[in-house]
């Protein structure tokens, strides 16, 4: 069975219209307008203009449409006619489309179910560290994933992880609780050794700092006990004090000097905040 159409699309008229004779047309009067510049004198002419053109093109705009219309006209009783055949299709299709993802959905989730099974009978010693969610992957689900291919992921990782655990226990690092942690977290046994070695070497400069502290407080209580027993005075730090005022003095001068010589003098003397008195010529 096939859609045949009685009408062919070849059957339909070619638009045909006198296009050279208003593109001329149209032409010669946008002759007019192609240099046109827009000032303040001429403003109020521009916007009667521009009204003009945009109803010229509009009236071309309407006829246009008119057209489309009457061409769309078929092509949409057909399409309305067509969708009614879609519909008888589209009923069965989407009803066995639900019921085939629901029974995938089903198939899915029993899938997820052994597979959680099988991990918490292999992973019954460290299950309670980590749990199922932890190590579950979406790609398992998939068809191509054979339960084979799973269970052997499932085995290397319980054997890998039991091995860095207990790598960690016998270490007897000090602390052994916080690396564990970071392999719990990672499942990267260098990464986890890399964090005891960090909190050692914090703990280091930790234990650095309260020593060169404690020492420092020692030795400033050693000076004040010294001051004290032989009276020596600690000095006052006279850094953050105020500036006293420079100290001024009173000097009587005499210049010989052309007008301008006399009126730069005066202009320094300014400038450089001196005070001076002026008693005569």
């Amino acid at each position: 069975m096939e859609l045949e159409i009685i009408s062919p699309v070849e059957a339909l008229p070619v638009v045909k219209f006198n296009k050279e004779e208003i593109m001329k047309e149209i032409s010669n009067r946008m002759q007019y307008y192609s240099n046109i510049e827009v000032t303040e004198e001429t403003m109020k002419e521009s916007k009667t203009d521009l009204a003009n053109l945009r109803k010229f093109r509009n009236s071309f705009e309407e006829k246009r449409k008119e057209l489309k219309k009457k061409f769309l006209k078929p092509y949409e009783d057909f399409e309305k006619e067509y969708k009614e055949i879609i519909e008888l299709i589209d009923r069965p299709l989407n009803l066995i489309n639900a019921q085939l993802q629901k029974l995938e959905f089903e198939q899915k989730e029993t899938k997820k179910k052994n597979i959680k099974l099988y991990y918490e009978k292999e992973a019954k010693d460290i299950v309670e560290l980590v749990p199922f969610e932890r190590i579950f992957k979406d790609k398992w689900l998939n068809k191509t994933c054979t339960t084979k291919s799973i269970k052997d992921e499932i085995a290397e990782f319980v054997k890998s992880f039991k091995c860095g655990y207990e790598t960690i226990k016998n270490l007897n690092q000090k602390y052994e609780k916080q690396i564990i942690d970071k392999f719990i977290q990672t499942f990267d046994l260098t990464v986890a050794l890399a964090e005891g070695k960090r909190l050692e070497q914090q703990e280091k400069n930790t234990s650095i700092l309260e020593q060169t502290y404690t020492q420092q407080k020692k030795d400033e209580a050693k000076v004040e006990h010294l001051n004290k027993l032989y009276g020596f005075q600690k000095e006052e730090n006279t850094s953050t004090t105020q500036p006293q005022e420079p100290k001024k003095y009173v000097v009587t001068l005499q210049f010989t000097a052309t007008c301008e010589q006399l009126k730069a003098l005066k202009q320094f003397l300014i400038e450089q905040n001196i005070e001076f008195i002026k008693k005569g010529e």
